[in-house]
């Protein structure tokens, strides 16, 4: 997280660029804590290398909260990508790779859904995405349930997390808009 002290924030969600009525809204709704490496010292980059990429994305001196209620991380701040020159401005909105973005009324709906949702264990967590009905997640499933889901994205989730379980992955990726990196991050808090 820092230069010097790297870690793996696990339920992490992006809001890139909220106003500062927005933040004080989400800290104080999901009781969000200011988050600080050991010592004491603030975090002063996170990066991410998306699948099959050369490039990192990063954020410097973000700001970054914890929520002990649902044991999940807010970061404030838009990433930039590594491979875009930081000084040409026009070629850079031309390059500049799709982040996590949220406009106001997405940012109020997953606050309402975070703080209405019962704090569920692990166990019921993973007992949630059991595949019961013994559903095969094939490419009909998908175009029928899926809303634009492809198979690519599963084996993306599937390849970063190492679980075989298509299903849950399928249900982690809808229940999370097709977000991948938290997705990426749900499935492996699942997986240990």
């Amino acid at each position: 997280m820092s230069s010097e002290n790297n870690a793996v924030l696990q339920n992490a969600t992006v809001y890139p660029n909220p106003t500062e009525e927005q933040k004080k809204e989400i800290i104080s709704k999901l009781q969000l804590k200011p988050f600080v490496n050991e010592g004491g010292a603030p975090v002063n980059r996170i990066t991410i290398r998306p699948e099959n990429s050369e490039n990192f994305q990063f954020l410097d001196n973000p700001e970054v909260y914890y929520s002990q209620s649902n044991n999940s991380f807010v970061i404030f701040g838009k990433f930039e990508d590594s491979s875009v020159p930081q000084d040409v401005d026009g070629l850079r909105a031309k390059e500049e790779k799709t982040t996590v973005t949220k406009d106001p009324s997405e940012i109020h709906d997953d606050l309402a859904v975070q703080a209405d949702a019962p704090k569920m264990t692990r166990e019921e967590r993973i007992a949630s995405y059991t595949n019961t009905d013994n559903v095969v997640v094939d490419d009909a499933y998908l175009q029928e349930y899926g809303n634009g889901l492809t198979q690519k994205q599963i084996d993306i989730v599937a390849k970063q997390t190492g679980c075989q379980d298509r299903y849950m992955i399928f249900n982690v990726l809808m229940e999370k808009k097709q977000d991948l990196i938290n997705s990426i991050m749900t499935v492996k808090d699942l997986m240990q």
